[in-house]
């Protein structure tokens, strides 16, 4: 058996700028250098969009797509189950744009 032990870095000073706020939907600027979600295994609990938000009091936010770790740009995150799955088909249909 093998335990490893990851020590979680230290979560940055930048804030997550809110673009768009309903009761559905949220949409933040993600900074680079972030991870969308938690990666325990990584390191990145609170170091991460959705952990920085859930630190901010924003509860069961689900990403509605990913941007990678180097990259910055608007995540949208949806605060409901229909909400998120409104928002994946607009987005696999083609539906929204950049």
């Amino acid at each position: 058996r093998i335990v490893v032990h990851v020590h979680e870095r230290a979560v940055p000073e930048v804030p997550i700028p809110i673009i768009y706020e309903d009761e559905d939907y949220l949409a933040v600027s993600k900074p680079s250098g972030l991870d969308v979600f938690a990666n325990p295994s990584g390191g990145s609990v609170r170091l991460s969009v959705v952990g920085m938000l859930e630190a901010q009091g924003y509860e069961g936010l689900m990403p509605a797509h990913r941007i990678d770790k180097p990259v910055s740009g608007v995540l949208c995150l949806a605060r409901n189950k229909r909400a998120i799955s409104r928002l994946q088909r607009c987005i696999k249909r083609r539906k929204v744009s950049k």
